[in-house]
């Protein structure tokens, strides 16, 4: 009778590697989003720099 008490209880770990199965399940069921691009900013004040640099550049070739 023990032993097969023994087999009805999981362990510890296999109860964390089913609840770890299940959450990567529920993950490979969501669709895919992509991620927000939030760094238009960012890309703003590099072109300005970049800008700058050429424009100084440019000038103190002519002079």
């Amino acid at each position: 009778m023990k032993n097969d008490d023994e087999k009805k209880k999981p362990s510890l770990v296999e109860k964390h590697a089913l609840d770890r199965l299940d959450e990567v399940e529920k993950d490979k069921r969501k669709a895919y989003t992509k991620p927000d691009d939030n760094h238009s900013w960012q890309t703003i004040v590099v072109i300005i720099i970049f800008a700058i640099i050429v424009a100084m550049m440019l000038f103190s070739m002519k002079f």
